[in-house]
């Protein structure tokens, strides 16, 4: 299955699967291997029929992602209940940098953005060999986790595809730029 080879995967850095009518049980799947995966930097979920539980797993296994920089959700109904869960996840979640939603609940809205910038300014000070301990929650400050640059690799690098099934077996292709698993 798709979460099998995704917690496996070690190349494979951009996942789109947009309008794949995913649901909650394929969500939860999918997170149980995005929980620990580092690799990836973009996931794209728009459009799929993720519901309120869906959304709240996904929370979850970003809590505990260190490689995702951007994910988008776009489409998606986000309730109260699911704006909290991802107000949860920023608290342990500095990686993450963008976060692509139809969200309308103003009380999450200014905290959300907040948590986003503080993480971009951390990916900043990063990228610029600074101390970016100072902008860590403060339920991190005691046991500050190592973060390293990271690069995007660039399109056509040989090196980044991902292998499914038997040895030798590389799925890939390139659609506007970016990787794709279909």
């Amino acid at each position: 299955s798709l979460a099998d080879a995704l917690s496996r995967n070690t190349r494979l850095t951009a996942l789109d699967l947009s309008n794949c009518s995913i649901g909650d049980v394929s969500a939860k799947q999918l997170s149980a291997a995005l929980a620990d995966n580092a690799t990836l930097f973009e996931l794209n979920l728009s459009y799929n029929k993720l519901g309120r539980q869906g959304l709240m797993d996904i929370a979850k296994a970003l809590s505990t992602n260190v490689g995702l920089k951007s994910v988008s959700l776009a489409s998606h109904r986000v309730d109260s209940s699911v704006a909290h869960a991802y107000v949860q996840m920023f608290y342990t979640n500095v990686t993450l940098l963008t976060l692509t939603w139809d969200v309308n609940l103003p009380a999450f809205n200014l905290k959300l953005t907040e948590m986003i910038n503080r993480n971009n300014e951390i990916n900043r000070l990063l990228l610029e060999g600074k101390d970016y301990r100072p902008k860590l929650p403060l339920e991190m400050k005691d046991d500050p986790p190592e973060l390293v640059e990271r690069l995007v690799p660039e399109m056509g690098d040989e090196e980044f595809g991902m292998e499914l099934g038997g040895a030798g077996t590389t799925l890939w292709c390139s659609v506007s730029g970016r990787w794709e698993l279909g």
